[in-house]
């Protein structure tokens, strides 16, 4: 049997009637409200039947449409800032920039192919470390047992300002929170110093560690202490740099030298040949998570992006470290006698002795890090930093700071083909001036630089490229008016057998010594007072001299290779004063000259009269 269908019930009262919001204009309007719910008037708001969204505007032609201006108050608002988003269309205002403005993937890379040397300023004895904050270096002198300060704010001019005295030879150096700590591997200490004010860093405090620490890294307010003697790594709370405090002490694999810090871990690397990764989420108990090993004696360490890069004797290894408690090798590049490395981006900085360079890579791909550039350091670089464009090597062999533009000048254009931006180099390189221009010096032709005839590969050249003097001249020389050439002088002095003599012989005037004003030397001494001549070219002879003779004759003769090229300058006079002459003669290279007095008879030849005797080659040939 089916069920009855009831009657109907009764019709609820009406809902109330909803306002009515100017009618005459409010179309899409939204309404402005009072405290109580009246309506006051139209809103600017304006949306359409679409869904668009106008404000000052009833035409929007966007989903949100503001005739005027706007107001966005997130907390990065500054002056002269753009408004940028994210992937998820966030909104937030940034520093304009190229990065903000083209977005950072669209930015060409840097090009690190032609870094060079811009500066060199010197550091103490034997430099072991050097470390940068902000605009200033410093540098351990390992031989010289301090500090040195230098002020990089302009960097091709490193300026020392300031130097403290360390413990004995310290080894390792590292900066946080205006302070430096230094650990000295002959006096077994660190030590902590104040450089809020860089030029004048002073001592905090100093605290014992284990025997010969040689590095020393920090993260978060604890210090890592590796003692390569005692083979193991101490934990100082420095959380008070005033009064750091041991929290704890692991040992570690025999030899550990170098230590690097990421996350919360302390990877080392054992001088002996092992990498290990210690996890210090507590501090004050460290462990021991990995150990790997190399197979090389190990330098230096340094940690970026899930890889460490190990500096040692087989060249570079890098080690992925996505899991900490597995290490694996993923890539070397070999090359004997690296001893510090440090990661700057996408580039790793590596110093070898052996070939004293500092090598760069490009590791991009931290599978298959790639040599980018090469550039000589001092034979023995020691260590070496990196900081904004700049890398800074200490060389223990030249005791030098060294300072590298890290980067090729470069600019920004864009492609005009595809619009895209590409790297503009701006290095200068020099010019190609016609073919052959080893030595040449260019010469303006009135539209290019062109080959000329002027030869210079030390000594000057014109009409030759073998010139053999200063200025070699291969051909004729003409000058319209007086040409001086300075004469080279050789100055005799006489020896004193002579003074008092009574010899009736010719006899050879001998001198002691030649001085000379030319180099090379243009005379040499031969036996018995002979000059030999090593330059071919022109002698001047010149004489003034007193002699006293009772009867006869004398002269003054001179003679090249034995022949005669004087005559007798007086006869039969007795007491000659001051007698005087000037003679030249062109000699060739390897000639003898000797001055031989011939008197009858000699009563007396006064070394004090004899005011001047030269000979002077002047090496013009005539």
């Amino acid at each position: 049997a089916g069920q009855a269908k009831g009657d109907q019930g009764p019709i609820g009262p009406q809902g109330p009637v909803g306002p009515a919001v100017n009618a005459n204009g409010t179309l899409n309007h939204l309404a402005k409200f009072d405290t109580s719910g009246t309506i006051l008037s139209d809103a600017f708001l304006y949306e359409d039947t679409v869904g668009n969204v106008g404000i000052g505007t009833t035409t929007p032609s966007a989903r949100l449409d503001v005739e005027g201006t706007f107001q966005l108050k997130d907390g990065t608002q500054a002056d002269k800032r753009v408004l940028t988003s994210d992937g998820d269309g966030n909104a937030s205002w940034e520093a304009f920039s190229a990065e903000s403005l083209f977005g950072a993937g669209f930015m060409p890379p840097q090009d690190g192919s032609c870094m060079s040397l811009i500066a060199t300023g010197p550091t103490g004895p034997g430099p072991s470390a050097v470390a940068i904050s902000g605009n200033y270096a410093f540098v351990l002198n390992g031989a010289g047992n301090d500090m040195m300060v230098f002020d990089m704010s302009i960097a091709t001019a490193p300026s020392s300002v300031g130097t403290i005295a360390t413990g004995t030879t310290p080894r390792s150096i590292a900066i946080a929170n205006d302070h430096a700590f230094v650990v000295n591997s002959g006096s077994n200490d660190m030590m902590v110093f104040d450089i809020s004010t860089p030029a004048t860093p002073s001592l905090s405090a100093t605290v014992a560690t284990g025997s010969s620490p040689y590095a020393v890294a920090i993260l978060g307010n604890y210090a890592y202490v590796l003692n390569t003697g005692a083979n193991n790594m101490m934990v100082f709370d420095i959380s008070s740099p005033a009064s750091p405090s041991l929290s704890a002490t692991v040992a570690t694999a025999t030899g550990p030298i170098a230590a690097a810090v990421s996350g919360s871990h302390v990877h080392l690397a054992a001088q002996f040949g092992d990498l290990q990764i210690f996890d210090v989420s507590n501090p004050a108990s460290p462990g021991l998570i990995a150990t790997v090993a190399t197979g090389s004696v190990n330098r230096s360490i340094a940690v970026t992006d899930n890889h460490i890069y190990l500096a040692n004797t087989n060249g570079l290894e890098v080690f992925d470290i996505s899991t900490p408690a597995s290490p694996s090798l993923s890539a070397t590049a070999s090359g004997a006698g690296f001893v510090s490395i440090v990661i700057a981006g996408d580039y790793a900085y590596a110093l070898n002795t052996v070939s004293g360079r500092m090598v760069v890579y490009d590791i991009m791909d931290p599978s298959s890090p790639s040599l980018l550039s090469a550039v000589a350091t001092g034979p023995s670089p020691a260590a070496v930093a990196v900081s904004g464009n700049y890398a800074y090597v200490v060389d223990g062999f030249s005791d030098a700071l060294m300072v590298f533009d890290r980067f090729c000048v470069s600019g920004i254009s864009i492609d005009p083909i595809t619009g895209g931006l590409v790297a503009q180099d701006l290095s200068e390189s020099d010019p190609q001036v016609g073919d052959n221009t080893t030595n040449y010096i260019p010469r303006w032709d009135g539209i290019a630089l062109s080959q000329g005839t002027i030869y210079d590969n030390g000594n000057i050249g014109i009409g030759t490229t073998s010139p053999s003097e200063k200025l070699h001249v291969a051909g004729n020389i003409k000058a319209d008016n007086m040409l001086s050439v300075e004469a080279f002088h050789g100055l005799l002095q006489n020896a004193a057998d002579f003074t008092g003599s009574t010899s009736t012989g010719n006899v050879n005037l001998e001198y002691t010594n030649v001085s000379q004003n030319s180099a090379p030397a243009v005379f040499s001494m031969a036996a018995n007072g002979a000059l030999t001549i090593l330059k071919a070219g022109v002698i001047e002879v010149s004489a003034q001299y007193n002699v006293i003779y009772p009867s006869g004759y004398s002269r003054m003769d001179i003679r090249i290779n034995g022949s005669g090229k004087t005559t007798a300058l007086a006869a039969g006079v007795n007491n000659w004063q001051n007698v005087q002459g000037h003679l030249s003669w062109k000699v060739n290279a390897g000639d003898v000259l000797t001055i031989t007095a011939q008197p009858s008879s000699i009563n007396s030849m006064d070394n004090g009269g004899w005011s001047t005797l030269s000979v002077k080659w002047t090496g013009v040939i005539n």
